[in-house]
């Protein structure tokens, strides 16, 4: 037996006599699972694996998020210099990288070719000290940061500036590298001595220092690049928090690696080595590769991305150059030859990666230089820093200036519209205070189209809106941690009349320390929401003269932004335009008010899009907004459309039903001045097929998703009636052009001027009754709308039944059973129960609605088919197609067009036969109930009850093939209260009976049910 314990002494050779040989390998695999493990729970929590890794770059390099670090990382200070001991030492961070991925992959090579004391000296560099002096300083480290976090608000930029880089940063792969010893023992080394003579290489204390000093470490490096170094305040650039994740698992990897080369014999076997190295290589690659195609580093980051891609190539370099040594077993004196040009790839790879570093790359500069900067992308970092920076930070001798440099750029009509609006969004501030005084109005003057003050309406009544609140929050707050946002906000939120402004007086000036008054300085710094912003000193009325000047440019923004298709810009320009409007500082337009709401719901916030949806639904079904607006405007009415989208049923609703409320209001207008293929585009009537198709389970979505389609084909229609009707009139008057040319010159020298204003106005008469006879024509060929309710139908229309099969299938002109002027119903609990709304299409077989509609032919009346002795005997091919063609719609997809047709007549057939089974069971003869039907032994009730049967058998089997029809919801919301107690009573409680009793055929299972 061995010495392996404590108490007799301690040594590792001779853990395989006392039967601990498996100690050897045990404790690397258990830290490859931890390393592992914890690293990819990190990951999960930041954002999800599957979002990990975006490779577009412009996603991590948002302009937002680099103006947020250049505003974060200013100081104010005596000096012009600004501070960079902080940036130095990341970088030395990042330079201490860099031999160990170089020299990884040479371990592999030394200890496959039993070069020991080569072995030995690599391994030695990975930790420049020993292990009781890293140990020591780790624990140092550890107590500073603890004793500094008791007072964290006091001691935020020592640790910020110092405790942390240090610790997590410039000597974090001399700890881990320690604490891995400690805790796998390897040989070779003099291991740290604990109290009492013991060692880690006793196997009752083996590992228990290094273990848990690997797993704090760890785990708290992991903390600070997640939560605690993105609100850092001093950094000029900082990279994205996932790659941060990755960084710190590949600094822990190669340590990790180090050990398990020690702990395996790579010269017996050869394809451990390999394996090895093809994994180093990989893994570097993927680094590499990552960090060329998205350059990770977020602000002024072009020096540290080449560090980056000079280490990752050095570690790919060594790998492949290692696998080739072991691959061909050779000496490893090759190898060394082969290393001398690791020179060469670090210039190449800092050269190749610089010339994209550049592209993202923002300079070390003040938000003043950036704003004087040549470059634009400076230019709009610059004006995103000035708005987010606190103004206290900033040296008072740059006030002016800034001023005057963002003013120049929210003048300039061609820049980018988010460092215009953002321009503005600063000098706003600089005016508002001023303009307090004032009593001159911004905005819209004309009292009959100004919008009302503080109509805007949050859809709270919304089942989803706690939901989306509870997400927008967690997202806000994931945004500030990302951005730094902590004490500046990333969303400053304008000031309503009924808030204070606080002056600060006095204010120091950084560079002499005098004090500033305001009376006597151009510029001085107020406080709003807890936020500073420099104010100008100037008159009210001036004030409001640039209020006024900075509306107009906001909605040149808005106009330029949506021209651009630039979401980011749209967003801002309209958010700030609302934001304004809420703080009553601003008059909006109704046009103005429908830009910026319809701008809005084109953006990515579902809880504001909510919103937005709710006010212009309240705004237009209460006339606020005129309904006419949409129609002379067309492009909001396709930002608009976004909102069909929208993962909530009542947002989508309400977007649904202003829409068809702006095609009811066309078909009302006879369609006139109204171009169908201007008024929508492609993508908005992608997004409308997409709605129709998801939200086929909820029929107050489904129904008036249909009558828009009706009347999308109702117009449709209209507008080939009319083009056909003036290309007959330009025809004729072509051929005729000459002769009237001719007997118009005569009659006009021949006539009077008194005669020729009469003849005048009678051709105008003429044309008026031309025009007149024309739309009675049209109207004559469509048929009007019906009452909603059956009850409500007049027996005069029933003739109407049979005129139904001449319009165009299979999609009618019958827009809804709803007259003109009301609404589609309105979810079940937030209105009464409305009248059933009953389709409109021709009765259709029972047999077509499992085989598909008849034929146009079959369905038209005898009084709508061309006589015999007209009719040719077989159409031609040709002229089939062009009718086939006429009858199809550009607007209107032929599967829809089905679909519609399918949905509409099964909600009729059901609708139906539940009044046939209600009238029935509520007859005046004997009859069983229902429930007394499955009773066998009771006695038969006749005629009357067989008749029963076979309605509710064939009801209950047509519900079963309504497929995406919405029959449940709709029995529920749009039948009569009666009919639908009814059902829920004696019909709904054997559909599961139906599915599952025996026979042949659905119809004989429910006959079964409900016969004796």
């Amino acid at each position: 037996m061995g010495d392996c314990f404590s108490d007799v002494g301690c040594r590792k050779h001779d853990w395989a006599a006392c039967g601990y040989a498996w100690l050897v390998l045990a404790p690397v695999g258990f830290l490859w699972i931890v390393w592992l493990g914890v690293g990819i729970v990190m990951l999960q929590r930041h954002g999800g694996l599957t979002k990990l890794f975006p490779f577009d770059p412009k996603r991590i390099h948002d302009p937002l998020a680099q103006g947020v670090a250049v505003a974060l990382s200013q100081r104010r200070s005596d000096s012009v210099k600004r501070p960079r001991l902080l940036r130095y030492l990341k970088v030395c961070a990042m330079v201490a990288e860099w031999p160990s991925f170089t020299c990884t992959p040479l371990l592999v090579a030394m200890k496959a070719t039993n070069e020991s004391h080569n072995l030995t000296h690599m391994l030695s560099m990975l930790t420049t000290t020993s292990e009781a002096i890293n140990v020591l300083v780790a624990a140092l480290c550890g107590v500073c940061i603890l004793l500094l976090r008791q007072c964290a608000t006091k001691n935020e930029a020592l640790l910020m500036r110092f405790a942390y880089p240090i610790t997590f940063d410039v000597l974090y792969i001399p700890f881990i590298t320690t604490f891995l010893r400690l805790a796998t023992c390897p040989n070779g080394y003099d291991h740290m001595l604990l109290p009492g003579t013991l060692s880690c290489e006793c196997v009752d204390h083996y590992g228990v220092c290094g273990l848990l000093g690997f797993l704090l470490l760890y785990g708290s490096t992991l903390h600070y690049k997640t939560h605690i170094e993105p609100l850092g305040t001093t950094m000029d650039f900082r990279f994205q928090t996932s790659f941060q994740v990755i960084m710190v698992m590949a600094r822990t990897h190669n340590p990790v690696v180090s050990i398990l080369v020690n702990a395996v014999d790579l010269a017996r076997i050869p394809g451990a080595a390999i394996g090895i190295s093809i994994c180093l290589c990989l893994c570097a690659s993927f680094l590499l590769l990552y960090t060329y195609e998205t350059q990770p580093c977020i602000g002024s980051g072009r020096v540290p991305n080449n560090l980056r891609a000079v280490s990752f190539s050095s570690s790919i370099y060594t790998s492949l150059c290692v696998l080739a040594l072991v691959v061909t077993g050779s000496d490893i004196t090759p190898l060394y030859y082969a290393l001398t040009l690791l020179p060469v790839v670090w210039g190449l790879a800092w050269t190749l990666n610089n010339r994209r570093a550049s592209l993202y790359n923002i300079p070390d500069l003040s938000i003043l230089d950036l704003l004087e900067h040549p470059s634009s992308q400076a230019h709009v970092v610059g004006a995103i820093a000035a708005f987010h920076v606190d103004v206290t930070k900033v040296n008072a001798r740059d006030y002016a200036s800034i001023y005057r440099r963002l003013e120049a750029l929210a003048k300039g009509t061609k820049r980018d519209p988010l460092c215009r609006i953002y321009a503005i969004r600063t000098l706003w501030f600089c005016h508002v205070e001023s303009y307090r005084f004032s009593d001159a109005v911004v905005g819209e003057c004309d009292a009959a189209a100004v919008l009302p003050d503080n109509w805007w309406r949050t859809d709270d009544a919304n089942p989803n809106a706690r939901a989306l609140r509870a997400r927008a929050a967690f997202q806000v707050i994931a945004m500030d941690a990302r951005r730094g946002s902590k004490r500046v906000p990333t969303r400053v939120t304008v000031s309503s009349k009924s808030r204070s402004f606080t002056t600060s007086l006095p204010l120091g000036d950084g560079s002499s320390g005098r004090i500033i008054a305001r009376g006597t300085q151009p510029f001085h710094v107020i406080r709003v929401q807890d936020k500073h912003w420099i104010s100008k000193t100037e008159r009210p009325d001036e004030a409001a003269d640039a209020l006024k000047e900075l509306y107009q440019r906001s909605l040149e923004a808005l106009a330029h932004a949506r021209a651009m298709e630039h979401p980011t810009a749209m967003y801002e320009a309209s958010i700030f335009l609302l934001q304004w409007y809420k703080s009553q500082y601003l008059q909006l337009s109704k046009f103005a008010y429908m830009e910026i709401l319809a701008t809005l719901c084109a953006t990515h916030d579902p809880k504001l899009v909510m919103d937005v949806t709710h006010s212009l639904y309240a705004a237009c079904t209460e006339g606020v907004v005129p309904i006419g607006l949409w129609l002379r405007h067309a492009s909001f009415l396709n930002y608009f459309m976004h909102a069909l989208g929208h993962s909530s049923r009542l947002t989508v609703f309400k977007c649904a039903t202003v829409l068809w409320m702006v095609l009811e209001a066309a078909v009302m207008n006879a369609g006139h001045d109204v171009d169908l293929f201007h008024l929508f585009l492609p993508s908005s009537m992608a997004k409308l097929s997409h709605a129709f198709w998801v939200w086929h389970a909820a029929y107050d979505i489904s129904d008036t998703l249909e009558r828009i389609y009706l009347l999308l084909q109702d117009l449709e229609t209209r507008q080939r009636h009319r083009k056909a009707w003036t290309t007959a009139g330009s025809d004729a008057g072509d051929e005729n052009a000459p002769w009237l040319a001719k007997l118009r010159h005569g009659v006009a020298h021949m006539l009077a001027p008194g005669v020729r204003r009469s003849f005048a106005s009678r051709n105008m008469s003429q044309t008026r009754r031309d025009a007149t006879l024309l739309s009675v024509t049209s109207r004559v060929q469509i048929r009007p709308s019906l009452p909603t309710s059956t009850a409500d139908r007049p027996e005069s229309r029933t003739g109407l039944a049979e005129d139904r099969c001449s319009t165009n299938p299979p999609l009618r002109r019958a827009l809804s059973s709803t007259p003109t002027n009301a609404y589609p119903l309105q979810e079940r609990g937030h209105s009464e129960r409305g009248p059933r709304c009953a389709s409109l299409l021709q009765p259709i077989v029972r047999e077509s609605i499992v085989s598909g509609c008849k034929s146009r032919e079959s369905c038209m009346p005898e009084s709508h088919v061309r006589s015999p002795e007209h009719a040719p005997s077989k159409s031609p091919p040709e002229a089939t197609r062009r009718k086939q063609r006429r009858d199809r719609y550009a607007l209107v997809p032929h599967d829809v067009a089905t679909e519609i047709d399918r949905r509409r007549t099964l909600r009729k057939e059901v609708d139906d036969l539940l009044q046939q089974a209600y009238m029935v069971h509520h007859s005046a003869s004997p009859r069983r109930s229902f429930v007394a039907a499955l009773d066998k032994s009771a006695p038969r009730s006749g005629h009357r009850n067989s008749e029963l049967v076979s309605v509710a058998a064939y009801l209950v089997g047509l519900y079963k093939m309504a497929d995406r029809c919405a029959i449940e919801d709709y029995i529920t919301n749009a039948v009569e209260p009666h009919l639908c107690a009814f059902f829920e009573d004696h019909i709904k409680p054997y559909l599961a009976i139906a599915a599952t009793a025996p026979g042949p055929s659905s119809s004989r299972r429910v006959s079964w049910l409900f016969a004796s």
